[in-house]
């Protein structure tokens, strides 16, 4: 498998070949980062003073914030915006950093708009996609028992980003933002990859597992009301659900900020519990040589990956939780971050070894 790869940088109309390039993914995050640095490649001072005089026109281009696209070896990483140029004077060694996040980023930064800022027997993510559209996002729907909402409002003032996270938290969903600039608003792992990460093979030195059941309650309950009726089945919604593998007795009370019914309620009490679960058990996998798998495609958020190493206690599937990307001249590396897949929505680690802690009713 090819490590290095040819990473370009296009915006204005000018590649750039960064000498330097980091970029982010998460599987939680709707918006994907990066941070190029460009040095001259002729250091002699002729190559300098060329550099300089390149940078000055540069400037022009990049300070006005244009769109932009990083590929990978041809692979798209992001398409999205340059938000952030910073050139550096220097007779010796002048160099240029430019800061960017994907096109995503948008819901981040504005606001929630929408003609009557309400809706009706929608479904969270077709709002969350009618908020998108207006910014020229695309979502992208994978959505696992998601049910219609009787009534969402929107606050005045907040992002659109905001309200998407009211929805999906209650409907125990994510959101992830994609290489080509849109968002996948989803439950459950997205892909797998192939090959995986082993002790003694590919686990490099360094490598690190958390097992933590200090966020897991014995019980969790939610709580809450609907915004109409007066009844003990609208104003007194209590339902729970019980993590039997927990030794502490240690009972959790979320109340619903929301309209929410009985259902909505043991819905999210159920997500509330198997997320604790899964996110009770988590890994680190640094400098993992190379930013793909053993087929070839880049290391992506969401998608499960076959974990196994004795030493750390792991030997299961384990879901990506946020990718971060190096290429220098110290080489190109991508430093992973793992979750029991139930963080994410998901089922428990297929094929897992990893303890009988970590088992649970499904």
């Amino acid at each position: 498998m090819k490590a290095f790869e040819t990473v370009i940088l296009s915006a204005g109309g000018v590649d750039l070949h960064p000498v330097e390039i980091e970029w982010e993914a998460s599987a939680s995050e709707a918006a994907r980062t990066f941070k190029a640095t460009i040095t001259p490649k002729d250091v002699t001072r002729a190559g300098i003073t060329a550099f300089a005089a390149d940078v000055a026109a540069l400037g022009v281009v990049l300070a006005q914030g244009p769109a932009c696209t990083l590929t990978a070896s041809g692979t798209l990483v992001l398409d999205g915006w340059i938000e952030r140029y910073n050139p550096t004077l220097s007779s010796t060694s002048p160099r240029i950093v430019v800061e960017g996040r994907s096109k995503s980023s948008l819901l981040v930064d504005s606001s929630a708009i929408h003609p009557t800022g309400e809706w009706r027997g929608s479904k969270p993510a077709a709002i969350v996609s009618e908020l998108a559209q207006r910014h020229g996002v695309t979502l992208t729907d994978r959505s696992k028992g998601s049910v219609a909402r009787r009534l969402f409002r929107l606050t005045l003032g907040e992002s659109a980003l905001s309200a998407a996270w009211r929805l999906a938290r209650v409907d125990g969903h994510l959101m992830t933002g994609t290489a080509d600039g849109g968002v996948t608003y989803y439950r459950g792992p997205l892909g797998r990859h192939a090959g995986g990460l082993v002790e003694g093979a590919n686990l490099c030195e360094g490598a690190e597992a958390v097992h933590d059941w200090s966020k897991r309650a014995k019980t969790q309950k939610v709580r809450g009301q609907k915004s109409r009726g007066a009844g003990k089945d609208d104003v007194e919604i209590d339902e729970e659900a019980k993590d039997g593998t927990v030794r502490r007795p240690v009972e959790v009370i979320i109340v619903a900020s929301e309209d929410i019914d009985a259902s909505a309620a043991a819905r999210r009490a159920r997500w509330r519990r198997d997320q604790a679960a899964g996110e009770g058990l988590r890994m680190i996998a640094p400098a993992t040589l190379g930013w793909r798998d053993a087929g070839g495609k880049l290391w992506e958020p969401g998608h499960l990956v076959w974990v196994e190493s004795p030493y750390l206690g792991v030997a299961q599937d384990m879901a990506i939780e946020k990718v971060s990307a190096r290429q220098s001249d110290a080489g190109t590396t991508a430093h992973l971050e793992l979750v029991d897949p139930r963080a994410l929505g998901g089922d428990k680690g297929k094929g897992g070894k990893s303890g009988k802690e970590w088992e649970m009713p499904e």
